[in-house]
């Protein structure tokens, strides 16, 4: 009589009760939430003009839904994304996360945040910030430290 042996797949095994333990949080308080990228939106800020712009990523977000303020020197963008009016039974999923949203930034010094100007297109919001003065760029030189070589010893004979 031959058994035919089947090898154990650990990862397999995580893998199915993730999906198990989501299917019953699911089931106890509602689908649990994949998409993060919504709690904390993205961002970037660059210099350029003499300006600091700050971008900040937010499709899908009303603008009349989006408050940025500067204070002490921290950028604060609070912002909500309102879930449309959808009867349950005809959503097949859902991966929006829709909720309020807030993010803080600290700015750096020498800006003229009583100059600053925001606008909106796309579902990106910039602002941009004039400099107090140009940023002092200075060079600084790097020295390349020589390893000294080690050499190997001929062995007797």
């Amino acid at each position: 009589m031959l058994t035919r042996w089947t090898r154990w797949n650990p990862i397999a095994e995580i893998n199915s009760m993730q999906r198990e333990f989501g299917t019953l949080f699911a089931r106890l308080f509602g689908p649990v939430e994949q998409a993060t990228a919504f709690r904390t939106p993205p961002m970037e800020a660059f210099y350029r003009d003499n300006s600091l712009y700050v971008r900040v990523f937010l499709p899908g977000v009303d603008p009349a839904k989006v408050d940025m303020t500067i204070k002490e020197g921290l950028l604060i963008v609070h912002a909500e994304r309102t879930q449309p009016v959808v009867p349950v039974d005809d959503v097949l999923f859902s991966e929006i996360g829709y909720r309020k949203i807030e993010r803080t930034v600290r700015l750096p010094d020498g800006l003229k945040t009583d100059l600053v100007k925001a606008t909106y297109q796309n579902g990106v919001f910039e602002i941009v910030i004039p400099l107090a003065e140009a940023p002092h760029l200075h060079k600084v030189p790097i020295e390349v430290a020589v390893t000294p070589r080690i050499k190997k010893k001929d062995k007797p004979a």
